[in-house]
């Protein structure tokens, strides 16, 4: 189904990274700039792990994201989901 793109590990990482970077201060080390996401996934990767899980659950959790069969899709269209969701159609039944 052309509306459901399947999501990459690394484009779920891309999402919380942007995410993070937008709502997070760059960090400053000995006068040198960096990402918030950079320094969480390189000082404590249990931390980064956990709040990327969070973060992606959060978004499933709000619709934005859909979890078929442990995979991860981005919906293309919220307005012809949420007519769905109303007759009883599942995401499943495309995918």
């Amino acid at each position: 189904m052309s509306d459901y793109n399947y999501l990459t590990e690394s484009e779920l990482d891309e999402l919380f990274d942007d995410m993070l970077d937008e709502c997070e201060e760059m960090v400053t080390i000995c006068g040198l700039k960096y990402c918030p996401s950079v320094v969480l996934y390189r000082t404590d990767l249990t931390a980064y792990n956990c709040y990327r899980n969070d973060y992606i659950d959060s978004l499933i959790s709000d619709g934005v994201l859909v979890e078929v069969d442990d995979k991860i899709y981005r919906d293309g269209d919220q307005p012809v989901r949420d007519e769905w969701k109303e007759n009883g159609v599942s995401v499943s039944d495309f995918i």
